[in-house]
């Protein structure tokens, strides 16, 4: 799930790289982006090392465009 600036969350599913579009709130100086990832799981809680960080996506990178 994610959610722009505190609005409602939007679902999105992931399989393998791929784009997604968001429109952002007009008129705003900051945009704040919440990510829940209930599927997040840690290298540990795998057996791959002693890393207890939950990692769930990769973001590559965000562009802004109007």
């Amino acid at each position: 799930m994610l959610s722009v600036n505190d609005g409602p969350p939007k679902q999105y599913e992931f399989d393998k790289e791929q784009t997604i579009r968001v429109a952002l709130p007009p008129d705003v100086d900051q945009v704040k982006l919440h990510f829940d990832l209930p599927d997040a799981i840690s290298p540990k809680e795998l057996g791959w090392s002693r890393d207890t960080r939950k990692l769930g996506i990769f973001v590559r990178a965000i562009t802004f465009g109007h």
